[in-house]
């Protein structure tokens, strides 16, 4: 039986946004199917995020197909349920989505998905643009099951809460932009169950190769800090301390990668007709006797014996 579940939600309580049917627009039931209840339903209109909250009343079992056409959107779908649901892929690997644990979903991906009778989703959906703005790696996470600890599950039964409560009270136009930043930075922070043959590079790996990234192109600016770093990345500077911990901080690398290329630029003859002032400035230093200080500090002798 070929349906759209989706639509059903166009006349549930609480219900503000685009027709859901524009995300999923062509869903297959398996077998004898009960459509959800949609429990409340909510938009941001200006980001095109949308959150829906839902019950299972029987067993269901849906094969998604990829959206096609112009009227039909690209989005990532970020599920939490509270009983264990199962993803299968086109891989044929199921993955089973333990309870209070977050799955991620691309609408332009072919899905089999199993819920049981009772459980309750609480679904947000996001625009493919923004999701691979705050996480090019969100492909590379869909359908598979994402570990948490125990502070992220915390985290994300408070998140839970919050989302229900900004469509109870029709506020998520409101709110929802932060809830969901806090989604995806937790999301960000998680790992993987695949395969290790199929795993994704860690999350924070990737995190930590874009801090890199960013200090190489922006070293030379006076101006940049880990604050203007994680303003870059749209991430919080707590986070970026937190990413690299076990490592140096954000601003030790900054600082490091200064001096060193300060030290390379010292004795490189298409230098050598520049002063030390003239590289210490075009490194990002500011302060020619702050530069020195540092420089004696990370290589034991100052800039001038260094370079002669």
């Amino acid at each position: 039986m070929r349906t759209n579940f989706l639509e059903n939600a166009n006349s549930a309580p609480k219900r503000r946004g685009p027709p859901l049917g524009r995300l999923w627009p062509r869903v297959t039931a398996c077998g004898a199917a009960v459509a959800p209840e949609i429990l409340g339903i909510n938009s941001c209109a200006d980001q095109d995020l949308v959150v829906a909250d839902s019950l299972v009343r029987g067993r269901l079992e849906l094969q998604s197909e990829p959206r096609s056409g112009s009227g039909q959107l690209a989005y990532f779908c970020i599920y939490l349920a509270d009983q264990a649901t199962w993803l299968e892929p086109d891989s044929g690997r199921i993955q089973q989505i333990d309870p209070y644990e977050i799955a991620v979903i691309n609408s332009e991906v072919p899905l089999r998905t199993v819920s049981t009778s009772g459980t309750r989703h609480l679904s947000v959906f996001l625009p493919r643009t923004l999701m691979l703005e705050r996480l090019p790696w969100a492909e590379d996470i869909c359908a598979h099951s994402l570990s948490l600890d125990s502070r992220t599950r915390s985290a994300v039964h408070s998140l839970v809460a919050a989302f229900r409560a900004s469509i109870e009270l029709d506020q998520f136009d409101a709110v929802g932009p932060c809830l969901v930043r806090a989604l995806l930075a937790l999301l960000s922070t998680v790992g993987t169950d695949a395969e290790p043959a199929a795993k994704p590079r860690r999350v924070i790996t990737i995190r930590q190769e874009q801090v890199t990234e960013c200090i190489k192109r922006h070293f030379s600016d006076p101006a940049l800090t880990v604050t203007s770093i994680a303003r870059e990345l749209k991430v919080s500077a707590r986070y970026l301390q937190r990413v690299c911990e076990g490592g140096a901080s954000p601003g030790e690398q900054l600082r490091q990668f200064r001096l060193r290329v300060a030290a390379e630029r010292l004795r490189n003859s298409a230098w050598k007709e520049r002063s030390i002032c003239e590289i210490c400035y075009s490194c990002g230093f500011s302060s020619s006797s702050h530069f020195s200080t540092e420089f004696r500090r990370f290589y034991g002798v100052s800039p001038r014996e260094y370079r002669y």
